[in-house]
């Protein structure tokens, strides 16, 4: 269809549903109060400055403006809520009266106002009436515009007139008068309308006024007033330069004083002597450049009848009483204003005003109000006016309030309040542009979204200012109170800790104020708010312990910590708990910072703790994970920076004082559960006792932070008895001068003596026993000068006594006796004097001796006990005497060691003789065995009779007596020169082997020097031979080892441990030493080996596979030759194979070959064995094999075998002439005329053995024919072949050139062009069963003249050149064609010969 057809026919107008189209609309307005908000706002464009809303009851004549004016009277009160009906809206605002322009731009849909000082964009807003309404009228001037729908269908109509003339001036009201498409009552409580108009008045341009009546009854009066001039806010000096102000001071130190942790913040004024920065911030695509920000106190007053506070407060429907009296109420807000120049490109211009019917405004205002802490403050009391108490500005601007505690009720506004939040707590009000509905930010538009984003920005950075300026008065107020030395001024300490408090609530107030949350309903708001916020500058100023300091100067508050840092700048605790989600994004941001190792080491740098300081620092140490950053470092630093005072207590010869301890000078600490006293001494070195009493204190951490080790009773004890210097020790803590302090530290050392190891309870004893440190009832006393209180044998002995410490009657007896007895106090009188005197008044026997012995044993300790076991005191029977000097088993009485004595030597006596005492332990029971075998027994008489089961004798073996002679004594005498007590010696081990537990472990290894064993030699002498000599299996014999004695063979095994065969070790080295001579012997051998062969280790079987061990009978020698196993081979059929001239066989049997196999025989030579056999001697080989067919099936077993030949022994094939090489003989014509009519099958051809380099593998018969006379060729067989390339052979193919030469080309072109035609006729048959990539040349290129040509010549001769071996060798023969490239290659030529018939194959 062409153009001109397309536009003919009857123009139609395209019609639009009005009434559907103003309703989609209007169901984007979901917002409450929309009506009035779009009034206010159209209101406000209009510049007015009052706006009055009536609610009607009922159609009657609507109050005058004086009646309105007037307010409410006294005389009609409101009726009760429940019953309010109301059936019309009026709104009411004094602007500039409609002007026609206005009226024809209302009746248009979508037609905004296209002034840029104007909120207006879409030219809806008005059409939201009709969300109440059917038919608005509106009112302006002279002139009145109606809207109606025509027969209540979907069109809209409007009629337009003049109102009524009316005497006196023109109205200046414009009025919106709304009769409701359905009656009904309030569309909220009258508080909830009036709180809208108190948060909706203050960002308007123009309003200052809203009142609400009901009829004609004014329920309530909204006013805003500007409280003096806009201040101008300067630069605050961290925002001016951006940058943290460097300094080399650690956290919360000045480099004067105090004068920069309070001038931090820049003032509002930017004064101080600071060159002044302008404003010149821009966002950041520059969209809009600032150029001015402002605070302005706003005062929002309220006027509302009790009734409406009431009815909200009380939730009360039905009043009892008129309620009519007004209530004042005001609120104060700080007003923030930032104004920005606006620059944006041609695009973004085009675009906004497509967006919104109107060009970008040259400027920009973006508004924030800020609700200080008093403000807020006020906001939550209540205020008593008369007598009566009604809600002061908490319930009317309960939409002005802070949004302090988060719960989303900050506002944007573009002229009016949002459903948008801003994520702080205060509202804001920016030219942004919205949706259509005016809900929220448009942040969708490409465009639109870009300028709402850059405003966002401007908002974030205002919140900054906003925020700084605030920082700026507390710095100045926290200034102003300080003295220049950092103290507060005045001495009232309540005042100057009530104005710290305060400030550090303002701070609070602030920080939480500018917290951001996430915003609703886009979370972008915030965050990008929130961005600019923190992006404007990295000094973020913060009230700290020490004043307003840069945030990077301050640490995060630690309760911890807290308790000992008081230089480092440190967050109050009220602020870092009340505004943690602001800490948090500082500590995201990198802005602030914990704690650290350095703020901690740079504090105890910097002043000196006090004791409950550096117990809470021990404390916050000890939490630490060792595995942080530094650790180390840090903890050495800490130890090298600390130091505390600590305050003596007074005493009875030192007044109290004061002493500074450094925490690296301590080794030992307190340890509550000890035993140590906590009163002390301490040594300097020792953590005072106060810091590990103290309640939660990790006295074990100390340990592992500083290595310092519990202050033990060792400890405590090595200080009390080490010398100090004079003077440091006072005397009441003198082990040796003060007896109750003697009775105190023997007490605590007695508590903690059995929890001591031996060796420390042993260092106790050595420290304390030379000191006169044992308290008696005649004073100290030296330890070994004491006795228990038990010794009652003398009163005048000095006796141990503790009567403070009650030590020797309570619980701690036990452990005080064991303390005092290790001291060397005396349980009883020592038994020395007791015995010396039984001994020098007279003779007494053992009898006597022991019976005595046993009525003190239970009041004797172990050392008397031992004491009693060195004492020679005991006889021995005098017929071993008499055979003492006989017996190698008498004790020595002169002797110091456990088995001798020593001797007590008696009196003289005329009458008796002396006899020698000994040891109780170098003597035996009076037993018969035991005198059989001559052992030293106890002279113990005949009356009464020995008996082993008496207490006596079970006394006496507790004191070492012995029952029976020791294993190695026993085996010693069976090891004896007499024969008799030899055997009597050795019956006696294995009769009893069960009976001791000391014979049944019996091992070998410590008596291995010890020859006791009867045993045989091969020569079958006997001899005692030692554990390792002996074996017992007879078959041991053969290879020269000795046997056990055939009686003993039964228990040789089970208790004297005999092993059955030698260790492998020793047979092997036998075997090798001694090898077998002959075949009958060696058979003999290997198989008694076999039976030992599961002992022997790989390395014993390599030993024996290389050494010579096997008798055989080897080729080409006489006699028995000693042979390794790797070089025999076991004997099968090979009496025919000619292997058998090679290599030796062996055969010993199944059994004896069992442990030659795993010697290292063999079954078979392999084709390795083959190939040396081969190398080492190529012409012996080739004989033994008889001719050359066999030779060469030795080769190909060698070929067959080739890849698993060692790398070694393939070299060596490629250097031996040991490849079978064959070539062609020509018969001689005498020969053949002389042999003609003779059959000869023989093969004209000879065979040299030579290297593979020396022969060729023939690959092509036409050049072996040619050059046969001269050329060695490998056998035809492929195996064969394959071995001779691998050694270094060279195929015949690859050796050979040919070339052909035309000569006397002639000019027949006929017969050349006939044959060029032929051969492209012919050569797709020839190719077609080829493959295309066998297809050197393709046919199509042939068909191009100058690609293929045909030429005659007189002859072709074709060469053939032979270069092998250093040699060359040429053959010449003539053919009937040949092909070759000429003109560089780019032209096929074919030469026909002429003297040769032509063959078409060829």
């Amino acid at each position: 269809m062409t153009d001109n057809h397309r536009w003919e026919g009857e123009d139609e107008p395209v019609e639009v549903n009005q009434r559907a189209l103003i309703d989609k609309v209007l169901a984007r307005y979901s917002a409450k109060f929309t009506v009035f908000r779009e009034l206010l706002q159209n209101a406000d464009d209009a510049e007015a400055t009052a706006v009055q809303i009536i609610f009607e009851t009922k159609k009657t004549t609507a109050p005058s403006d004086e009646a309105l004016e007037e307010g409410a009277s006294g005389d009609r009160p409101p009726p009760n809520l429940d019953e309010i009906v109301i059936e019309t809206w009026v709104v009411k605002n004094n602007g500039m009266l409609f002007r026609d322009e206005d009226w024809s731009r209302l009746k248009k849909i979508a037609d905004g106002n296209p002034d840029d000082k104007k909120i207006g964009a879409f030219g809806v807003g008005f059409y939201s009436l009709f969300s109440v309404t059917e038919e608005p009228l509106v009112t302006s001037g002279t002139k009145r515009m109606g809207f109606y729908w025509r027969n209540g269908k979907n069109q809209l109509y409007v009629r337009r007139g003049e109102l009524p003339p009316t005497e006196g001036p023109i109205s200046p009201w414009t009025t919106f008068t709304m009769p409701l498409r359905q009656i009904g009552s309030l569309p909220g409580t009258p508080l909830d309308l009036l709180r809208f108009f108190a948060s909706s008045i203050v960002f308007m341009s123009n309003i200052s006024t809203v009142e609400l009546f009901l009829d004609g009854t004014r329920l309530g009066k909204i006013s805003k007033e500007a409280i003096g001039l806009p201040q101008s806010i300067s630069v605050p000096p961290s925002m001016a330069t951006g940058q943290d102000p460097s300094s080399d001071e650690a956290p919360g130190t000045t480099k004067s004083g105090f004068s920069r942790m309070l001038g931090g913040a820049g003032g509002g004024s930017g004064g101080g002597g600071e060159r002044e920065v302008k404003w010149g911030w821009a966002t950041p695509k520059k969209y809009f450049t600032l150029t001015n920000v402002t605070s302005t106190p706003v005062h929002v007053h309220a006027d509302v009848i009790e009734w409406v506070e009431k009815v909200e407060e009380e939730n009360v429907r039905k009043l009892p009483t008129y309620q009519g009296k007004e209530v004042e109420a005001s609120v104060l807000l700080n007003v923030f204003t930032a104004e920005a120049d606006v620059k944006l490109d041609e695009e973004m211009n085009v675009e906004l005003e497509r967006a919104t019917k109107k060009r970008a405004p040259p400027c920009i205002k973006v508004s924030l109000i800020y609700t200080g802490k008093e403000a807020y403050d006020a906001s939550e009391r209540r205020a008593i006016q008369g007598s009566e108490q009604v809600r002061d500005p908490g319930s009317v601007f309960l939409g002005l309030r802070a949004d302090i505690e988060g719960n989303n009720t900050s506002k944007i506004y573009i002229g009016h309040a949002t459903a948008q939040t801003t994520g702080i707590s205060g509202h804001i009000s920016a030219r942004f542009i919205p949706t259509v509905e005016r809900e929220s930010i448009d942040l969708a538009d490409r465009h639109v979204s870009v300028w709402n984003i850059e405003l966002l920005h401007v908002c974030g950075y205002l919140s900054r200012v906003a925020y700084e300026n605030e920082l700026s008065d507390i710095a100045r107020l926290y200034s102003d109170a300080l003295l220049p030395n950092g103290a507060f001024s005045g001495e009232d300490e309540e005042r100057a800790s009530q104005l710290h408090y305060q400030l550090q609530h303002r701070c609070l107030h602030a920080l939480r104020f500018f917290t951001f949350r996430p915003s609703t309903p886009s979370s972008d708001v915030s965050e990008i708010m929130q961005s600019a916020f923190f992006d404007a500058s990295s000094v973020f100023n913060i009230l700290s312990t020490v004043g307003v300091r840069s945030s990077k100067e301050v640490r995060v508050w630690n309760s911890e910590t807290d308790r000992f840092i008081r230089l480092v700048s440190v967050l109050p605790r009220r602020i870092n708990l009340g505004a943690s989600r602001m800490i948090n994004v500082l500590l995201a941001r990198n802005m602030i910072a914990q704690m650290s190792f350095d703020d901690v080491v740079w504090e105890l740098q910097h002043r000196c703790f006090g004791e409950d300081e550096m117990i809470e620092c021990l404390k916050w140490l000890a939490k630490l994970p060792e595995d942080l950053p530094s650790y180390s470092r840090f903890k050495q630093l800490f130890l090298d920076a600390a130091a505390f005072m600590v305050r003596d207590k007074e005493t009875a010869t030192r007044p109290a004082a004061t002493r500074l301890v450094k925490l690296s000078s301590i080794q030992t600490y307190f340890e509550p559960s000890g035993f140590v006293p906590s009163g002390g001494p301490f040594p300097a070195s020792t953590l005072p006792s106060l810091f590990t009493i103290s309640k939660g204190f990790p006295t074990k951490s100390l340990t592992e932070l500083f290595g310092w080790a519990p202050f033990s009773i060792n400890d405590w004890v090595l200080f009390l008895t080490s010398k100090a210097p004079r003077g440091s020790r006072l005397p009441e803590h003198d082990l040796t001068c003060s007896l109750p302090f003697a009775e105190r530290a023997l007490t605590a050392v007695a508590r903690g003596w059995t929890g001591l190891s031996k060796a420390n309870q042993e260092d106790v004893v050595k420290r304390l026993s030379p000191l006169r440190c044992v308290p008696t009832q005649l004073d100290l006393q030296y330890p070994k000068d004491a006795y228990l209180p038990a010794v009652h044998l003398f009163p005048d002995l000095p006796i141990a006594t503790f009567a403070s410490t009650g030590a020797l009657q309570n619980r701690t007896k036990t452990s005080m006796e064991a303390l005092l007895r290790a001291m060397g106090v005396r349980r009883h009188v020592d038994l020395q004097i007791v015995f010396s005197r039984m001994v020098e008044t007279g003779d007494w026997t053992v009898v006597q001796l022991v019976r005595y012995l046993m009525g003190v044993k239970d009041q004797m300790v172990p050392s008397e006990l031992e004491t009693l076991k060195q004492m020679a005191a005991f006889a021995m029977e005098e017929r071993q005497e008499a055979n003492a000097d006989d017996h190698s088993g008498k004790p020595d009485a002169e002797a110091g060691t456990s088995t001798s004595t020593e001797v007590t030597k008696t009196p003289p006596s005329p009458k008796k003789k002396k006899r020698v005492r000994y040891k109780i332990g170098a003597l035996y029971e009076p037993t018969e065995p035991m005198r059989q075998l001559r052992l030293p027994l106890l002279d113990w008489g005949d009356q009464p009779k020995w008996r082993s089961h008496t207490d006596e004798a079970k006394f006496l073996f507790s004191l070492g007596l012995q029952r029976y002679p020791p294993l190695g004594e026993i085996l010693r005498i069976a090891a004896g020169d007499d024969p008799a007590i030899r055997k009597l010696a050795l019956d006696y081990f294995l009769n009893k082997y069960s009976i001791h537990r000391e014979y049944s472990e019996y091992k070998p290894d410590k008596f291995k020097d010890i020859a006791f064993i009867p045993a045989i030699k091969p020569d079958g002498k006997e001899f005692l031979a030692k554990h390792s000599e002996v074996f017992l299996e007879p078959g041991c014999e053969i290879l020269g080892f000795a046997v056990i004695r055939s009686d003993l063979k039964d228990a040789a095994y089970t208790k004297l441990k005999l092993s059955r065969h030698p260790p492998k070790g020793a047979a092997s080295t036998a075997l090798i030493q001694n090898p077998p001579k002959t075949e009958e012997q060696a058979k003999k051998v290997f198989e008694y080996l076999a039976n030992l062969l599961g002992d022997f280790d790989p390395v014993s079987l390599q030993q024996l596979k290389d050494s010579k061990i096997i008798p055989a009978e080897r080729t080409g020698s006489t006699g028995v030759t000693l042979m390794k196993p790797s070089e025999c081979f076991f004997k099968s059929n090979v009496s025919a194979n000619f292997r058998s001239k090679l290599f030796t066989f062996v055969d010993f049997g199944a059994r004896a070959n069992t442990f030659l196999t795993a010697c290292g025989v063999r079954t078979s030579p392999t084709a390795e064995d083959v190939a040396l056999m081969l190398i080492a001697d190529p012409k012996r080989f080739y004989e033994l094999a008889g001719d050359a067919e066999k030779f060469k099936t030795e080769l190909k077993y060698i070929a067959a075998n080739f890849d698993y030949l060692t790398q070694s022994t393939k070299q060596a094939m490629r250097r031996a002439p040991i490849l079978l090489g064959c070539k062609f003989i020509e018969e001689k014509d005498e020969k053949a005329g002389a042999d003609a009519g003779k059959e000869d099958n023989s093969q004209p051809f000879s065979y040299e053995l030579l290297r593979a380099d020396q022969i060729v593998v023939i690959d092509d018969m036409v050049f072996y024919m040619d050059f046969c006379d001269i050329l060695y060729g490998a056998p035809q067989d492929d195996a064969l072949e394959t071995m001779y390339l691998s050694l270094g052979s060279q195929r015949l193919a690859q050796l050979v050139k040919e070339d052909y030469r035309p000569i006397g080309e002639m000019r027949d072109a006929s017969e050349a062009a006939k044959l060029r035609k032929l051969v492209l006729e012919r050569l797709p048959l020839f190719l077609h069963r080829m493959a295309p990539s066998q297809i050197r040349i393709k046919v199509d290129w042939l068909q191009t003249p100058r690609n293929f040509l045909v030429k005659k010549a007189g002859r072709v001769v074709m060469q053939k050149t032979l270069n092998f071996g250093g040699k060359r060798a040429v053959r010449e023969s003539e053919v009937s064609a040949a092909i070759r490239k000429e003109l560089l290659g780019n032209t096929l030529v074919l030469y026909i010969a002429h003297n040769v018939p032509l063959d078409f194959y060829e």
